[in-house]
């Protein structure tokens, strides 16, 4: 596939430990719209480690682009980080997401600050201060419930390896 800014060839790379393409040239990612959710929750990047990514970034682009698998327009979804807005551009045929450098940094962070990364945030604590006795007796009760895709979201988010 070719950077859908400057047409040379993405090469694969790693985000997170999850497989993304990256620009060699203007440091774009072309992220599958999944694993960007993945990405968005998770927090092996410290919020500084986040800002430094950010300030790296450069400036939001505006340029309608064409999705490198599919070449249908993308669609540019509006997102927020505090008072400021930012835009990736979604190819809803492909589920293929394009970021700009820094964008994902911004989506991890605005997610951190959210009330559901608050809550998220909170939620890691109490798993990670747990006994071996609690933790034994909360992996007893998952086992109990019926099979949910909730469930199984939370433990692909990164939460599971706590408990």
């Amino acid at each position: 596939m070719l950077c859908p800014k400057c047409a040379v060839r993405l090469e694969r790379s790693k985000y997170e430990d999850l497989g993304i393409r990256v620009c060699p040239q203007c440091h774009g990612m072309l992220v599958r719209k999944n694993r960007l959710e993945v990405i968005r929750n998770r927090r092996d990047k410290s919020p500084e480690q986040l800002v430094h990514e950010i300030a790296e970034g450069g400036e939001d682009s505006m340029q309608r682009l064409r999705c490198p698998e599919c070449r249908v327009t993308m669609r540019k979804e509006r997102h927020h980080l505090g008072p400021s807005e930012f835009w990736i551009d979604v190819c809803t045929k492909c589920e293929l997401v394009w970021l700009d450098p820094g964008e994902l940094a911004k989506l991890q962070l605005a997610f951190e600050l959210s009330e559901q990364g608050a809550e998220r945030a909170q939620l890691r604590q109490r798993l990670a201060n747990m006994t071996p006795e609690e933790q034994q007796e909360l992996q007893e009760r998952i086992a109990q419930l019926p099979e949910s895709p909730l469930f199984r979201n939370w433990f692909l988010e990164g939460l599971g390896p706590l408990i």
